[in-house]
């Protein structure tokens, strides 16, 4: 029934297939098949699915099940972060900020760093601090003119990005 489902393109049915699969849910009904769990897990999240994304990336991160690869956890992660179902992005900025700060599966970012800690709100104060050390003050305007971009985009209202330099 799951295997039909997933095949028709039920997303749902794709990730429980995929977490099957990859050991994570149904034990014993679906044989331990990685490839397999990362192909429905991919359809998935490539659909929309943030769990799926989500689970991809974390799996990439840590070389769990599969070979470790910084890159395809970031493209994961966002992927995770940015999804058309889900409106409630702040899940994922934190790490998305982190990745940007450390050239984590990315190249060091640091005004794509504080703009996403920017938008985790009162969680990324001390990220934002952090960051802003290396930073000029006008990296730090064009962070808070992105951040302040997104949230007028998406209709939602974080942080004050009130960090100011004082050359």
């Amino acid at each position: 029934m799951a295997s039909e489902s997933a095949a028709d393109g039920y997303i749902l049915a794709q990730r429980m297939l995929g977490m099957a699969y990859v050991g994570k849910k149904w034990q014993g009904l679906y044989p331990y098949d990685i490839d397999k769990g990362v192909c429905w897990l991919s359809k998935a999240g490539n659909a929309g699915d943030r769990e799926s994304a989500g689970q991809l990336s974390d799996m990439y991160a840590k070389g769990k099940q599969v070979k470790k690869d910084e890159e395809k956890s970031f493209w994961w992660l966002k992927k995770a972060v940015f999804n058309r179902f889900e409106d409630d992005n702040m899940v994922g900025f934190r790490a998305l900020a982190e990745s940007y700060e450390k050239g984590i599966g990315t190249e060091v970012d640091l005004i794509e760093a504080y703009k996403y800690y920017d938008l985790y709100g009162t969680a990324g104060i001390k990220g934002k601090q952090r960051v802003s050390k290396k930073m000029t003050q006008e990296q730090i305007d064009e962070a808070l003119r992105q951040s302040k971009k997104w949230q007028k985009e998406h209709n939602v209202q974080v942080g004050d990005g009130s960090i100011r330099r004082s050359n």
